[in-house]
C-alpha cells in the first residue's frame, strides 16, 4: 500500500519524485494488479513464507468489487492465494463523493466515515471468504468496533493515539 495523509516524513511529500510516484500508484488497478503479479512470482521463486496482504483501493462499492474480483481471478490463474487483503485509501472520506458511496441523505461528516468503511468492510469480508481483512487507517476510533463486527481482523487507526496527545477524545477536530 503506498500511504499519502499521514506518512510524510522528512519534506517528502513536496518532493517531485514522491507526487509523481504517488500520481502512479493511487487507484491505478492496472499497475496494482501487475505489482501484485510480480509479488506472487517473487514469493514462489524463492519460496518465501511471508504471509502476504494484498491492498484493495477504489472510488466506489463497484470499484472496490471490480478489483477485489480481478485479484481473485489473478490468484486462480497463478494459483496462489493471498493470506489477506487490505481495505486502502478509506481513511479520509471527506474526499469520497457521497452518490458513489450511497451515502444516507442527512449523515454529517462521521455518519459518512462510519457508513462507508462498515459497509466496505462487510461487503468485501463477504467476498474473501476467512482469510484476514486489515483496514488501513480505519480514519476515527468510533469505527473499530464496527468494523470488527462486520469482519475486520485488524487495523491502524491511528486516531485514538494522536486524540490522546491533542486533547481531542471526541475527535471533533480530526484535522489534528
Amino acid at each position: 500500500d503506498f500511504a499519502l495523509k499521514y506518512t510524510h516524513k522528512k519534506g517528502e511529500g513536496e518532493s517531485k519524485v514522491y507526487q509523481e510516484l504517488s500520481k502512479g500508484f493511487v487507484n491505478n488497478e492496472k499497475m496494482n494488479l501487475e505489482i501484485l503479479k510480480t509479488t506472487i512470482q517473487c514469493v514462489k521463486e524463492n519460496k518465501h513464507k511471508q504471509n502476504i496482504i494484498a491492498p484493495l483501493h477504489g472510488y466506489s462499492f463497484k470499484s472496490f468489487d471490480n478489483y477485489i474480483h480481478d485479484i481473485l481471478k489473478l490468484e486462480e490463474k497463478e494459483s496462489y492465494k493471498f493470506y489477506g487483503f487490505g481495505l486502502g485509501g478509506i481513511a479520509d472520506t471527506k474526499k469520497l463523493l457521497n452518490e458513489l458511496w450511497n451515502v444516507p441523505e442527512g449523515f454529517n461528516q462521521k455518519l459518512k466515515s462510519l457508513w462507508i468503511v462498515s459497509q466496505l468492510t462487510k461487503n468485501t469480508k463477504e467476498k474473501i471468504d476467512t482469510r484476514k481483512l486489515h483496514v488501513l487507517g480505519a480514519g476515527n476510533i468510533s469505527l473499530i468496533p464496527l468494523i470488527t463486527y462486520f469482519g475486520a481482523t485488524s487495523s491502524d487507526c491511528n486516531s485514538a493515539w494522536r486524540r490522546a496527545n491533542d486533547g481531542d477524545q471526541e475527535g471533533d477536530n480530526e484535522s489534528k
